[in-house]
């Protein structure tokens, strides 16, 4: 499973959940104008893949850095994990729909 169909199930779900949510669209190719204009629109490399505003009874939300099996959390990525976990949300990285689907039904009731 690519990473892009994973996400899309995990998309699928959230809705199917009625959970507030949103992507982060900070990937893929742009053109330059906009790629230079990015960071003075709050753009920044490393922010998680899905962030799910729905407070748990313990955190304030939770952030999805979604990867295959294969992929690798850059630096960036890992700088905003840790920060997010010090804003007291739940961020970690994620890679089975089976493990996210019954997390989220964990935090989620």
């Amino acid at each position: 499973m690519t990473e892009a169909d994973l996400h899309k199930r995990v998309v699928s779900f959230l809705r199917a959940k009625k959970l507030l949510f949103c992507h982060v669209p900070n990937g893929g190719p742009r053109e330059k104008k906009w790629a230079r204009a990015g960071r003075s629109f709050g753009i920044y490399p490393g922010v998680p893949d899905l962030l799910i505003f729905t407070p748990t009874e313990t955190f304030v939300g939770v952030a999805l850095e979604l990867k295959t099996k294969r992929g690798k959390v850059s630096p960036a990525q890992e700088r905003w994990l840790s920060q997010l976990r010090d804003a007291r949300w739940l961020a970690l990285v994620a890679d089975d729909y089976d493990k996210i689907v019954t997390f989220i039904n964990t935090v989620y009731p």
